[in-house]
């Protein structure tokens, strides 16, 4: 999608390894000794980059260069060591700006990400919360649904997907606590 909304304006759109023309976090080919050409550099899903790939990245952008990093910082965490897009977000002298409108989700899974995001999802008592009427949260299952086995939950899940879209869907679950060999999840 990116790639496509950028060559309207004669841009590209690629990965942070193929710009800086390399296949591992050590030995690229743009670097601060072969510097990357242009006024800006804009690059997404940045959660996702780790420290190495980061530092790369950076090493590679000249002194005049204006460096625009975007992403969800609370989402998709690096594989890689290190949460650098929420330790930079956390920088006094760096300028961020929070987006509070969305254009890819709708619904009632906004509401929930919003509440988690302030840490005050509340799944025990939905009645009286305004809520969207295609969310269910675990205080609406019965007890026998809240036996489902992880196979079941990934199963409604998936189907969910299929039916909604990914964009419109998400699975809470809390963290696991108990013997990690288990196949069950705790609430």
């Amino acid at each position: 999608v990116l790639s496509s909304r950028v060559r309207q304006d004669m841009r590209e759109a690629v990965t942070i390894h193929s710009l800086l023309g390399g296949a591992d976090s050590e030995n690229f080919q743009k670097n601060k000794n072969n510097p990357l050409s242009g006024k800006a550099l804009c690059s997404d899903e940045m959660s996702m980059s780790g420290v190495a790939l980061t530092r790369a990245l950076l090493s590679a952008a000249p002194a005049q260069m204006h460096v625009i990093l975007l992403g969800d910082a609370d989402q998709l965490p690096s594989i890689e060591s290190g949460r650098v897009l929420r330790d930079i977000m956390m920088m006094d002298f760096v300028d961020n700006h929070y987006l509070s409108k969305t254009y890819r989700n709708s619904g009632g899974i906004l509401d929930v990400v919003k509440e988690v995001r302030e840490g005050r999802l509340d799944v025990r008592d939905r009645e009286n919360v305004k809520f969207h009427k295609d969310v269910k949260t675990s205080g609406q299952l019965n007890p026998i649904e809240l036996q489902y086995s992880i196979g079941r939950v990934l199963g409604d899940y998936l189907n969910a997907v299929k039916e909604k879209g990914i964009e419109n869907v998400v699975l809470a679950t809390g963290r696991r606590k108990g013997n990690p060999h288990e196949p069950e999840f705790n609430t």
